[in-house]
């Protein structure tokens, strides 16, 4: 009997079959184990021998929502310690149907979490029906050994096909650093701009906010992005010195893309708490192909009372 939710698992030969070096177990869902589900008691789970869709041979998980109310429902994995560095997490993702829901920002997406909860990093998010695996990635960095859990989530209703998740250690990447480390590159707005020792000895922007959120601001030029198939990794340091509020964002960092047609973008990354130390926030994202972009806008933001410092922040197309 089926409830509001059910995944099954395609037994057909796996069509991706590259898992060297790969941290998760049970990567080609042969079964449940090494596996934990997000809303159980939503879910129903069984195990199938079907053909994949469309006739797109592969291994397989199946994972069907039927309430549009459902958010963070799916699959999750985690980790044992690992060693300080860069890693990458990724799957080949089919959404057989549109995701339709409730919440501002329905659809499939990628996620890594630390043990405590706190979000490393997400992928964008596929809400239109594909005919094809699209390949979704997210990186994080960590200065400390320690365990993560990856999660496969499904917001709102639909039907979604996942195989071939991954998560390996990066090693040498291309990169482009697009931002300026000159700090007086930042343009700042409701509220005032003072320097201090920062993450590496160097200088840092402090941002207080008064009775509004300050905001630094730096642009990038959009003919900087002219690769429709790179990725792009904004990532900094943050330390806060208010106690942080109940579900207030105390400092972000974003990337909003400035499209040619007038639409845009956000991408943001939230440090929630004052750990007393420095915190290192990252957020992964891709410009919208088929659009031609006029501009980045980098955004570090703190909230209103709130003193808050940025360190070493960057924006690197890989």
């Amino acid at each position: 009997m089926m409830n509001k939710n059910d995944v099954s698992w395609n037994s057909a030969a796996s069509g991706n079959t590259d898992n060297k070096g790969n941290l998760l177990k049970n990567a080609l869902f042969s079964s449940l184990e090494c596996w934990r589900v997000i809303g159980e008691k939503e879910l129903v789970f069984r195990l199938g021998t079907e053909a994949g869709p469309h006739g797109i041979p592969g291994r397989a998980a199946r994972m069907r929502s039927f309430d549009v109310r459902n958010m963070e429902k799916g699959l999750c994995q985690y980790t044992k310690g690992l060693l300080p560095g860069t890693y990458l997490f990724s799957a080949d993702v089919l959404p057989d149907t549109n995701i339709v829901g409730v919440m501002q920002r329905p659809g499939v997406y990628l996620q890594v979490t630390d043990r405590s909860g706190r979000v490393l990093c997400e992928s964008r998010r596929l809400q239109v029906r594909q005919d094809k695996y699209v390949h979704l990635t997210c990186s994080f960095l960590i200065e400390q050994a320690k365990s993560v859990c990856v999660r496969i989530l499904l917001d709102g209703i639909g039907t979604v096909y996942i195989r071939g998740p991954k998560l390996k250690r990066s090693t040498a990447v291309k990169t482009s650093h697009l931002l300026t480390r000159d700090t007086e590159r930042w343009y700042v707005f409701r509220g005032e701009k003072t320097y201090q020792t920062g993450y590496n000895d160097t200088l840092p922007l402090l941002l207080e906010g008064r009775e509004a959120e300050t905001c630094a601001l730096q642009i990038v030029d959009g003919s900087l992005l002219t690769d429709a198939q790179a990725g792009y990794t904004l990532s900094g340091r943050v330390k806060i010195f208010e106690k942080v509020q109940n579900g207030e964002h105390s400092a972000q960092i974003c990337a909003r893309i400035c499209y040619e047609d007038g639409t845009a973008t956000s991408h943001t990354a939230h440090v929630f708490q004052n750990t007393g130390t420095w915190q290192c926030v990252t957020v992964r994202f891709a410009a919208i192909p088929s659009k031609k972009v006029r501009r980045v806008e980098i955004l570090c933001i703190a909230s209103r009372r709130c003193r808050v410092c940025f360190d070493d922040i960057r924006l690197i197309r890989e």
